[in-house]
């Protein structure tokens, strides 16, 4: 009963988060200039505001649990690990410090493939909609076949 309660009340909170951002976001846009859309694709900005809020909603539903697990765990783990031997602790710890700068550099490198996939999205989503709210202009000038 305990872990269902956990469950429910983690997953109430990741999507109260994700309405407050995707509230928030709406009012930023809301608030931005024609230039800002006059100079972007509409397919990238839904592309943006559609596939990032489901990353988000996504890593909060998965990971807020996990992650509040993970760090009791590792609380509890670094107890008995200190117990045990703290010599071997500290040696053990001394290694976190190359995994973060291992897992910086990794982020790095990622993060360019990554806004470049969301650029390629943004560009695919604006030819569809261009294409599909489009079609009645292509049928009235019978160009169906060329498109």
């Amino acid at each position: 009963v305990s872990i269902w309660l956990q469950n429910y009340w983690m997953v109430e909170v990741a999507q109260k988060s994700v309405y407050g951002i995707r509230m928030h976001l709406f009012t930023h846009l809301q608030k931005l200039p024609i230039t800002f859309f006059d100079k972007r694709q509409h397919g990238e900005l839904m592309s943006r505001v559609t596939n990032d809020m489901e990353n988000v909603s996504s890593t909060l539903n998965s990971s807020v649990i996990q992650i509040l697990s993970s760090v009791l765990t590792f609380i509890g783990i670094l107890g008995v690990m200190i117990y045990l031997s703290p010599l071997m602790t500290v040696l053990t710890l001394l290694i976190i410090p190359v995994m973060v700068l291992g897992l910086k550099w990794i982020t790095r490198r990622t993060s360019v493939f990554f806004k470049e996939q969301q650029r390629n999205i943004g560009d695919v989503e604006g030819f569809i909609e261009e294409t599909v709210s489009g079609q009645s202009m292509v049928k009235v000038f019978s160009q169906d076949e060329r498109v």
